[in-house]
Formats: C-alpha cells, structure tokens, sequence
C-alpha cells in the first residue's frame, strides 16, 4: 500500500484534508465532509457523553445549544472552559485543547476508515500564533494520535500549492493573503533557487475573518427585518438560541452566493416555524457593510508591504487564498490600496491543505515519483522506495552496472601509458615522478647518517680502549643510545646491527 501524506488545514470554521498521491503525483483534497471536501469545526456533547463532530454537531445544536461549540481553535492557549456538560456521571468541562484533541482524533480516524491511515501530517497554523498556543496545538495532535507533527504557516502553505498545482515559478515574491473563516493572515512567500518560504520578518495576522462578513450580512437583513413587519417575530427568534445558530447557517451560505451573483433573496423561517416576508439583499449594499473592514485589511497590506526595505523582497503580486477572498469587493479593494495585481486560482480555498499534503511529501516522500523532484531535488531518493517498474527503467539499470565493473579490471591500464609516454596522461605522469626522486634522496641522506655513525662508533671504541676511566664507558654508552635511536627511526636495519656491536663490545668483553 503507498504511504499516505496528509496536510491537515485546521480552521477556524471549516477543517479540510489533503493527501499527496503518489500514483497520481497530485495532491488532492480527502471527502470528509457531507457531499463536500471540508468538514465543519464544531463540536456537540451529549448528556451522556458522546461526540458529534462536523455537520453532525451542527445538526445537533438545535436541541441543546449550550453543549454545542464551534470556532474553537482561537481559544487554543487559554485554560478558559468553553464546554460544561453535566452527564449522568459528573460534570465535564473542556477546554479549546480538550476539544482539538477530540477533533483531531475524529478527523484522523476518518482519514483511517478511507484507506488513507496516518500517524505524521504537516498541520497549518496562523502566523499570529503564540509559542504557547502551537505547543498546545501540537499536545492535543499527539493525543489525537499522531506521532509527529510539522507545522507551516497558511499562507506558505498556500504558496506551495500555488507554485505546483499552477505551475508557476516565474515570480520571485509575492504577498499571500489568507482570508478564511476566522483569521486573515498575511505574508511574504519568496523563492530563492529550488526553495520556498515564508518570511518571518514581514508577515502579519489578525482574527478579522470570514465570520465578520457573516454578522454583516446578518445585521444586513436583521435591519430590513425591524424596518418591516416582522420586528416582533425577529425580536422572539433572537433570544433562542436554536434560532440563531440556524440561521447563522444560512447567511454564511448567502454571503457565498452573493460572491457570483448581483442579489438574493433571503428566506428565513422563524423557530415556531412561520416565515418572514422574502427578504432582498444585494451585493452592493453587502459590501457597503463590510467596507470597514476591507479598509482595515488593505491598510495593513499596504503597511506591511512598506514595511520591506530590500528591493530583492518587493513583492510582484497579491495571491488571494481562502473562502472569503473569493469576495470580488476583496480582490477590488486590495489592488486600488496596494497598486499590485491579485491572483487567485482554481484550488483557492482548498491551498493551505494542498500546500501542507505537498510539504508532507517533501519531508517524507520519494521525489523521484513526484512532481516535487524539480522544485525540491535537494532531497536525496529514499534506497528502501526504489522507482516504478516501468518498461524504460528496466533495462536502462542493468546496463549501468557492468560498465562500473571493468573499471577497477583496468586500473593498471593507466600505469602504462603514464610510464612511456607523459603528454598522454598529464595527472598519472606527474605522480610517479616525486617517487624516484624521495626514494634516492632518502637513501643518500640515510647512507650519509650511517656513515657518521660509524665513523663516531669507531671513535667511542678507540676511547672506551683507551682507557679513560671506568665511567666514561656508561656516558659514552648513553651517547650511542640516543645515535643509535636516531639511526632506528632512518634506517633501523644499520642502527639496529650497530648498537648490538657496541654492546657486545662494552659488556660481553
């Protein structure tokens, strides 16, 4: 079975999951969800402590909202209880860790039971998260069953994506701006050679996100509401919770719709189940209401892209990513503040979960199998995944090995032509030419030694003869010692024959 590599985009609002397949050389995101790629991030407890995770948790909100929690992940880092749920037993409290390990648990066993198990995945990250919040974040992971855990920022995530889904890598920088759910991240993704990365210096996020636009549309239609006649079934249906939650729902889906077309019509149906009068919304007057905070984001685009000094790092383009880009007044707003060009692509708000499953692949896949080879060939091929029996392969491999074979047969062809003629192999010609002349420099300087020795051996014998005294023998004795030592280390063979004549001369007689 091929290995399984999972980026795992955990959002605010919505958590989606991509594989790299290795057969297809593609990343592609992993149906978890109901008809679609992406799974709700919410969570519902029954009283007796059972666990509904995605659209099943929002289908339960209905009857019990207070065990009901979703947008969990921007209270991760805190010890604040967001679940209290008295069950049968005794009272449990979660906190934002308790409830991602729970979610994350959830999601990896339904990565298990589509064939896809995985016990390492690339998770993404805001670039606003503190050292506490990812040391959470990456506890409730390896509770949630994952041996190792590499965490990317979104939007480097996205740049991955964006450079290999599109397959284009004629730009140097470009500014990446991640508008999803919750958060709005932005940062500085170059590429320098064969790699990709984020720049910590010039990045920027903040937890504007996508659920803004959803209280704006509310407030939207909430004021057409009251300015009507249904003021009073509005001001019933807005202290249940049930009601709320519901239609939460149904303006999210609204604001999505109102990204392809001009208007909608709003249908609403109250909790006691009559409806309210067909209620017309328009996109003009949609973003007339998320003005305020389209400025906000293109003033910090702007601050943050004059923020960078160094020429080599101005960016060339703007790469929207993430749901609540696909707003055309986004698109708009960013290019008239900042004078760059916005980008998007096909696979926009599915990026940051394909960049994280490409990533994934880099860390730990073959390269030789993917299209990753040209963008990353910094990563050797693993020897135990040898390539794809193919046809071509097959007999190019063997072909190589019998060429290495005769080579080392061959070596002492070279020592030939090295000796008779110089000009044919300049490198082999110049290596034994030193050899000859150490060899008779060293016997010359070494018959030369012997010479003096002897000559200074003869000496010591005729003193020693001579008779003067009966120390000078031991003092002249540790003379020829350190001579004949000196002998050893040139030329051991004489100094070795010389001592044991002068020890056969001074003790034996």
């Amino acid at each position: 079975m091929n290995p399984t590599y999972l980026g795992i985009d955990f959002g605010t609002t919505k958590t989606l999951v991509s594989r790299y397949d290795t057969r297809k050389n593609m990343s592609r995101p992993v149906r978890l969800g109901r008809g679609t790629d992406s799974v709700p991030t919410s969570v519902f407890i029954e009283s007796n402590g059972c666990f509904y995770f995605g659209a099943d948790a929002d289908d339960q909100s209905a009857a019990a909202p207070r065990n009901y929690r979703r947008a969990f992940k921007l209270d991760i880092g805190t010890s604040t209880y967001l679940l209290s749920v008295r069950t049968e037993k005794e009272r449990q409290r979660f906190t934002a860790a308790d409830l991602t390990k729970k979610f994350l648990g959830y999601i990896l066993q339904q990565c298990a039971e589509k064939s896809y198990p995985c016990d390492r995945a690339v998770v993404t990250r805001p670039v606003d998260f503190s050292p506490l919040q990812e040391k959470q974040l990456q506890e409730a992971a390896i509770s949630a069953g994952l041996k190792e855990i590499i965490f990317i920022t979104e939007p480097e995530a996205a740049g991955y994506a964006y450079r290999m889904e599109c397959a284009d890598t004629n730009w140097q920088n470009a500014l990446v701006v991640d508008w999803g759910g919750g958060t709005l991240d932005m940062a500085l993704v170059s590429q320098s050679g064969n790699e990709l990365h984020a720049n910590r210096r010039y990045r920027d996020g903040t937890s504007c996100g996508g659920e803004n636009f959803d209280d704006a549309l509310r407030l939207l239609a909430t004021q057409i509401i009251r300015s009507g006649s249904d003021a009073s079934l509005l001001e019933e249906d807005e202290t249940d919770l049930s009601w709320l939650y519901n239609s939460r729902r149904q303006f999210r889906k609204e604001k999505e719709l109102l990204s392809e077309q001009n208007s909608r019509v709003l249908h609403l149906v109250s909790h006691d189940g009559v409806p309210y009068r067909p209620i017309k919304l328009n996109r003009h007057d949609f973003e007339d209401g998320i003005m305020p905070e389209l400025q906000r984001a293109a003033k910090m685009a702007k601050s943050l892209i004059s923020s960078i000094r160094e020429r080599s790092l101005k960016p060339e383009f703007i790469l929207l990513v993430g749901g609540s880009s696909q707003i055309p007044a986004v698109k708009r707003i960013l290019e008239q503040e900042t004078g760059l060009e916005c980008r998007t692509f096909d696979q926009g708000n599915e990026a940051v979960s394909l960049g994280a499953a490409l990533y994934a692949h880099k860390l730990w896949g073959c390269p030789e199998m993917s299209p990753t080879q040209e963008a990353f060939p910094e990563i050797p091929p693993r020897p135990s995944e040898p390539p794809s029996p193919t046809s071509e392969p097959s007999p190019v491999s063997p072909q190589p090995q019998p060429e290495p074979i005769p080579q080392p047969k061959s070596q002492p062809i070279p020592e030939r032509p090295s000796g008779s003629a110089a000009p044919s192999s300049p490198n082999s010609s110049s290596q034994p030419k030193p050899a000859p002349k150490t060899q008779p420099s060293s016997t010359e300087n070494g018959s030369w030694k012997v010479f003096v020795f002897l000559l200074l051996a003869g000496f010591l014998f005729f003193l020693i003869n001579g008779g003067f005294g009966d120390l000078l023998p031991w003092f002249f004795q540790l003379i020829v010692a350190f001579i004949g030592a000196g002998s050893i280390m040139n030329e051991p063979k004489y100094g070795v024959y010389t001592i044991v004549l002068i020890i056969k001369k001074l003790w034996l007689d």
